[in-house]
Order: C-alpha cells, then structure tokens, then sequence
C-alpha cells in the first residue's frame, strides 16, 4: 500500500494534492479518502500516472473505428472501453 501511494503522488498531480495531507507512510486502505467518479472524469488527465494517457488521445483512439483490435499506444497493458468515458454515459 505505501509504494502505490508513494507511486501516485510522484505521479499523478491529482493525487498528489488529494494526500498532500496524509501522513509519508500509508499502511491501510481506510486511511485514504475516497475518490468519486465524477472526479476522476472532471480531472482525468490529472490523475493519471503516464502523460501519454489523455482524455483527449483515449477519446481519438476510441473513435476512430479503423483502431479496433489495436492496442492503445501500441501497449498491451492498456484496456480501454467500447465507449469514451463521459459523465453523462451511464456505467461509464
């Protein structure tokens, strides 16, 4: 739990704000505050660790249909929706 928490705020600005005012070392789960999904889509490409990684490249790879069955910046390790991620889309 500490390195991942570690690993956030080194990079991810919204992370790194939210736990600015946590303690160094976090060893449980409950110790963190929540985070909601209306705020990871408002702030998405603050939160997210790897700069390559926008809301707007995620939504260009998403639409453009000739992409299906490629991956996402050429990586295996990403997984994206069918659709791009709105606060509006239902189960998004």
């Amino acid at each position: 739990m500490a390195e991942l928490v570690a690993f956030v705020r080194a990079n991810s600005r919204y992370y790194a704000d939210k736990y600015r005012h946590l303690p160094d070392r976090i060893t449980d789960v409950r110790e963190l505050p929540p985070t909601m999904k209306p705020d990871l889509l408002k702030y998405f490409d603050d939160w997210m660790t790897d700069p390559q990684v926008t809301r707007a490249s995620v939504e260009a790879f998403i639409a453009d249909k000739s992409l299906i069955g490629h991956h996402f910046l050429g990586d295996t390790s990403f997984v994206l929706p069918r659709a791009p991620p709105s606060p509006n889309h239902v189960g998004a």
